[in-house]
């Protein structure tokens, strides 16, 4: 399986529309809570239950327990508010997933983007991935990131043929195979 090591950093993923994104980030969210540590994941719709359930297979309740979902509904500073203070007040949080911190389309609204940021800032060393679907890039093809979020890193998850993916980390692309427990590396 596909374990990319986050030490406390700050991930924009940034997705094509169905190619795995959430997936994703429930393998990392899989691999943290294998490794003791806990999880916070944000989200409106929460993820597939077959796709989680294949994904947190083998998980004992204990470690099950280890992954805290809150929803993202209802105006976003009480949203936000409600994510910094759970990361802080569990213990052993190592990751905070917000899936799909704006809208799929257009220009990310400026609360959403300040909000996220405060949550980037705050965070201590805790690592965050933030989800979000890309924008059409008119002048190179592809994706481009939406929102103007600092310190973070982005990486960009991308179709390819069937079920392989690519994933573009700073300095470096990995060719991705999805199959029903999560990504492995091909």
């Amino acid at each position: 399986m596909f374990r990319p090591v986050l030490a406390g950093k700050a991930i924009h993923l940034v997705v094509e529309s169905r190619c795995g994104g959430t997936t994703l980030a429930l393998q990392i969210a899989r691999h943290v809570i294998e490794d003791g540590g806990r999880v916070i994941w944000a989200c409106n719709d929460f993820p597939d239950n077959q796709r989680f359930a294949d994904v947190f297979k083998g998980l004992n309740p204990v470690e099950s327990s280890r992954f805290h979902a809150l929803n993202l509904g209802g105006p976003v500073e009480q949203v936000y508010s409600r994510i910094q203070d759970t990361m802080h007040v569990l213990p052993d949080v190592r990751l905070v997933v917000i899936d799909e911190w704006c809208p799929q389309t257009g220009v990310p609204p400026k609360i959403n983007v300040k909000k996220t940021q405060e949550i980037i800032d705050n965070r201590k060393k805790i690592s965050t991935l933030l989800i979000s679907k890309g924008g059409v890039d008119m002048e190179n093809g592809g994706i481009k990131k939406r929102g103007n979020l600092k310190d973070t890193d982005t990486w960009y998850l991308k179709k390819k043929e069937g079920d392989l993916r690519t994933l573009s980390l700073l300095d470096d692309e990995l060719e991705l195979k999805i199959e029903e427990a999560g990504f492995i590396e091909t």
